[in-house]
């Protein structure tokens, strides 16, 4: 366990570890009196000596060689808190820590979610522990619920609004009429978006969190790399965007991985449509919802801001008390699953009236699908396509080589 003396190092002085270390240090004398602990700084590495720094740091010893807290037997804890500074580079580091037997909190959940069967044997072979609460959905405390709860019930569905990135803009879009380059600069003004928006806008951010989820919730993994990952944000017409809201759909980015499935883990990832009865109309701006669909207790949903340096923070910081605590993560051996794109659901359809147009409604005929048409004018037409197999709509569409949008309606009782 810890001794009276905790060292901590921190990789990374962004938003994020600034924040952090604010937290820690208005807490040190909380720290010192209820858990008997004085803590001490160790070394911060950073990219640049010379930036300014929003915080004093003064008495604190910032490096901008990884190694000066690997080899420093004395640290006991690390945070991570290095964004996006490239997933190999965060693995080589944090593995080196975890080798010398020191505890690590994670908040970069792409290079979990990539190398998170490997890290996690290694702090096994190490006896230490890492925690990685804050790397997914912001301040909902996700990771310890599947932990820590349904002994008795298996889980059969994780989904949600997982990224609040991509909720944010679809929210400008809808709610204010924004274009997809507005929404894109007032998010990255408003700190909800990095510069790169590939991550959250492809639906990588949503299925790095899903892969983590699952971790946890199965003792499963799987890489990304074996992810279809289907329509985004940055695809959609504004003219799609007024013919939904008129039906009464929003259009979110949405991800599900199914478990009832015992051969293969069936998931979907991309946008979808939600009606007004759906409890994830109104999770708006950089809000998220995540849900979790289980045997016994059939859906609980854990709703709060998924984005944010404070909440980001906060959540970390909980993760160091419980390490305090000498609280353990109880992951058993890992193993591998195989995936499959599937997901049944009614569908929209929008595509240009022209000649093209008689082709997709011969072949929706064809297979047998029923449908109704939503909206005609002489741009546009708009289908509802009843229950499908995304794979089968898909397939159909893609074998026409005509543009056409398809998105699932979310309508069961999720």
């Amino acid at each position: 366990g810890l001794n009276m003396n905790c060292k901590i190092a921190f990789l990374g002085l962004g938003v994020i570890g600034t924040e952090l270390l604010k937290q820690i240090k208005n807490n040190i004398e909380q720290i010192k009196i209820e858990y008997n602990l004085n803590i001490e700084f160790g070394p911060i590495l950073v990219r640049n000596l010379n930036k300014k720094r929003n915080i004093d740091i003064t008495n604190l010893k910032l490096t901008t060689n990884y190694n000066d807290i690997i080899n420093d037997k004395n640290i006991d804890i690390v945070f991570e808190c290095m964004g996006g500074v490239g997933s190999e580079t965060t693995k080589y580091i944090v593995s080196n820590l975890i080798s010398n037997g020191k505890k690590v909190i994670f908040s970069s959940k792409k290079c979990l979610a990539t190398y998170g069967k490997e890290i996690l044997k290694i702090a096994r072979l190490n006896s230490t522990e890492i925690r990685f609460e804050a790397a997914v959905g912001g301040c909902i405390p996700i990771i310890g619920f599947l932990e820590k709860n349904m002994k008795t019930e298996k889980t059969k569905k994780l989904f949600g609004l997982i990224n609040a990135s991509s909720n944010y803009i679809s929210s400008r879009m809808i709610n204010d009429k924004f274009s997809y380059k507005e929404s894109i600069k007032l998010a990255q003004d408003n700190g909800i978006l990095e510069n790169d928006v590939t991550e959250d806008i492809q639906g990588y951010d949503c299925l790095y969190k899903l892969i983590l989820m699952y971790l946890v919730s199965e003792s499963k993994w799987c890489s990304p790399s074996k992810f279809m990952l289907e329509k985004n944000i940055s695809e959609i017409e504004k003219i799609d965007i007024d013919i939904l809201t008129n039906l009464g759909y929003k259009i979110k980015q949405f991800g599900v991985f199914d478990n009832t499935n015992v051969a293969c883990t069936d998931y979907y990832i991309g946008l979808a449509l939600f009606n007004t009865k759906s409890i994830f109309y109104n999770i708006d701006n950089d809000n998220c919802i995540i849900g979790v669909s289980s045997t016994l207790s059939n859906n609980r949903y854990f709703i709060g801001k998924g984005a944010g340096a404070k909440p980001t923070a906060s959540i970390m910081y909980d993760d160091f008390i419980d390490i305090i605590n000498n609280k353990k993560m109880k992951l058993k051996d890992i193993q591998e699953y195989k995936c499959q794109m599937n997901y049944y659901s009614d569908f929209y359809l929008s595509f240009s009236n022209d000649d093209s147009s008689i082709i997709i409604i011969q072949l929706l005929e064809y297979y047998n699908l029923k449908y109704k048409i939503l909206h005609k004018n002489e741009h546009k037409i708009s289908l509802l396509v009843k229950n499908t197999n995304f794979q089968e709509m898909k397939s159909i569409i893609n074998n026409t080589k005509i543009d056409c949008l398809y998105i699932p309606i979310i309508e069961e009782d999720i």
